[in-house]
């Protein structure tokens, strides 16, 4: 199909009303400019981070109009949209990898807050022992106030607790900081690994239409019992929400971004249903 329709860049197009003539190849033009979008924007990934795609041979032009039949118009615009997207994923690099920096701060405050908590309850431990042992208390950390009267401990809000207890309890407050600590620890590590990764890695290719829509659009297990219908009307549903999805905009040089709105739903279906 030769792409030649022009339309104003100054409008904005709602398919439910009398505005267009044959809409139907309006929608037609739509769904071929995104799939070029989409072409163009692979062949322009593996270009950028793999050294490879058709764009080693020849410029995107000749790429779109072997494939597409599209004019130089429609080529601009393509590209533009397409090489938007990977410009978006570098500075989304960028983004992520501030933000993920800034988190590690934070983690790596977190995990010394826990490793001081936890080196204090551990010498409280410790003091403990060395009272039961030698009759001796040694203050655990400077500043605390923590005091023993025979078999009973006051605490640092004057409250008189039984030695065994508060030894128990400070035992119990040692497992359950360690257990913190290791959560955070490793949580911190898969978020470093994540930081090197978004460094190292090229991004993850766009799934235009979304994964979960992707996902949803190729459900099989079809069959014309009345208790599968069900799955049938849902693998169909996500099928047309997953092109609507895809081809739901249009985008031309002049930076104008022509959109269909939900009231076209019924048009989209049928292509749908011609693509089932």
């Amino acid at each position: 199909m030769e792409l030649s329709r022009t339309i104003n860049s100054d409008k904005r197009y709602y398919l439910d009303e009398n505005t267009i003539e044959n809409a139907a190849s309006f929608l037609q033009t739509m769904r071929v400019f995104n799939d070029a979008k989409i072409d163009l924007y692979n062949a322009l990934y593996d270009q950028k981070y793999l050294v490879s795609g058709p764009l080693i041979d020849h410029a995107y032009p000749v790429f779109l109009k072997e494939k597409y039949k599209t004019n130089d118009y429609y080529n601009a615009a393509i590209y533009l949209a397409a090489s938007g997207s990977i410009s978006s994923q570098k500075e989304l690099k960028k983004y992520y990898s501030t933000t993920i920096t800034a988190d590690l701060k934070t983690r790596d405050e977190k995990i010394q807050t826990i490793q001081e908590a936890l080196d204090k309850k551990k010498a409280v431990k410790n003091s403990i022992r060395i009272y039961r042992k030698d009759g001796r208390w040694v203050t655990p950390y400077p500043r605390c106030q923590l005091k023993v009267k025979g078999l009973t401990i006051v605490l640092f809000n004057k409250t008189i607790v039984k030695l065994d207890e508060y030894e128990r309890s400070v035992e119990a407050d040692i497992r359950k900081l360690k257990t913190r600590l290791a959560l955070v620890t490793e949580a911190r590590r898969r978020k470093e690994k994540k930081l090197e990764n978004i460094k190292n890695l090229p991004p993850e290719r766009i799934v235009f239409g979304g994964k979960k829509l992707y996902s949803e659009k190729d459900t099989v297990g079809i069959t014309k019992s009345a208790e599968d219908n069900k799955t049938s009307q849902k693998a169909l549903k996500g099928n047309r929400n997953f092109l609507k999805n895809v081809t739901r905009a249009w985008h031309f040089r002049e930076g104008i971004h022509q959109s269909m709105e939900t009231s076209c739903v019924n048009m989209m279906e049928r292509i749908c249903l011609l693509l089932a």
